[in-house]
């Protein structure tokens, strides 16, 4: 077994989990977690499927993701800058 290929799949689902946890207390912090890259498509199918395909809960949190990407971009800018 080569580790360099099962931890990011052990570490992707080990943030998926925390999405789905986190929705229920703090939609911000699902938000900026679920704007990694990696993660975006499975989040908002998380949140779609939780919501029962009810567009008010769906598009708020969208909207949580799209504000979420303002700190991710910081992050990256800033480690640019390092």
């Amino acid at each position: 077994m080569e580790w360099q290929k099962v931890v990011p799949v052990v570490v992707s689902i080990f943030i998926i989990i925390a999405i789905a946890a986190l929705r229920a207390y703090s939609k911000t912090l699902a938000a900026i977690t679920a704007t990694m890259p990696v993660n975006v498509a499975l989040t908002l199918w998380i949140v779609y499927s939780a919501e029962d395909g009810k567009q008010s809960p769906f598009t708020d949190f969208t909207w949580s993701m799209v504000l979420g990407i303002i700190p991710t971009v910081i992050s990256v800018f800033v480690a640019y800058l390092a």
